[in-house]
């Protein structure tokens, strides 16, 4: 179910989408999806920026779960390193330069460093746990 953009729906949705089940890959993939097709209305704009803030935000908590969960190994999970590393270039580059932009490109190198330390430096993760596509 997608919803019109509007200020209210960044994050809102995600929530929600999170309470009732669906995973945070399904939703980083819609996410993705809209973002590679330009799926309208999401495809300029203030609309894009909302987009790839959801995404952005779906790939935080991914991530943050994935770090709660991996207490032993038999918990950890498999995250798509180069996959998303790659939607994350993708993401930067069709941001824009105005001040939204900026700073969205700001947050978009925090989380690939967060993906960096989380899933390359920490030794909890080794190689093979990473998934690379």
């Amino acid at each position: 179910m997608l919803v019109r953009p509007s200020p209210t729906t960044s994050l809102g949705i995600v929530n929600k989408r999170l309470i009732i089940g669906v995973t945070h890959q399904t939703l980083y993939s819609i996410y993705d999806n809209i973002h590679v097709r330009q799926e309208a209305p999401w495809n300029e704009g203030p609309a894009r920026l909302l987009i790839v803030t959801d995404a952005l935000w779906t790939i935080r908590s991914w991530i943050e779960a994935i770090a709660k969960s991996a207490s032993s190994r038999a918990e950890r999970v498999r995250f798509p390193v180069d996959r998303v590393s790659s939607s994350l270039d993708r993401m930067m580059a069709s941001v824009g330069t105005s001040v939204a932009g900026k700073r969205l490109r700001e947050r978009i190198m925090t989380v690939r460093d967060e993906i960096k330390a989380t899933f390359l430096n920490d030794p909890i993760f080794r190689e093979e746990d990473v998934v690379r596509y």
